[in-house]
C-alpha cells in the first residue's frame, strides 16, 4: 500500500508536531525536556511513528488513535534529546 496523500506531518521540535489528513488536522504537544543534543531527533520521531503504523495503517484514518501514535513519536524524539549524540 502506498500512503502518499493520506497524511502530512510537520515536526516542530519543542512545539511538538502537526498532522493533516483529508478529514482532520491538529497538533500534539512535545514533551518538556532539557535538550542536550538534537542530532537524530527527527529520525527518532519518524522511526517511532513508522514502528506504530507498519502493521496497521488504519490508524491514519482515526484521529484519536493517530494522536496516540504521534504522542509516542514525540516521546521517541524527546528521548533522543537527552544525551549527546
Amino acid at each position: 500500500m502506498i500512503l502518499c496523500g493520506i497524511l502530512l506531518l510537520v515536526t516542530l521540535g519543542e512545539k511538538g508536531c502537526r498532522c493533516y489528513t483529508k478529514d482532520f488536522h491538529g497538533s500534539v504537544e512535545a514533551f518538556n525536556v532539557n535538550a542536550v543534543d538534537t542530532t537524530g531527533a527527527g529520525d527518532s520521531f519518524i522511526g517511532g511513528f513508522l514502528s506504530q503504523i507498519v502493521d496497521d495503517q488504519s490508524v491514519l484514518e482515526e484521529e484519536e488513535r493517530l494522536r496516540i501514535v504521534l504522542r509516542f513519536s514525540n516521546a521517541c524524539e524527546a528521548l533522543c534529546f537527552l544525551k549527546d549524540n
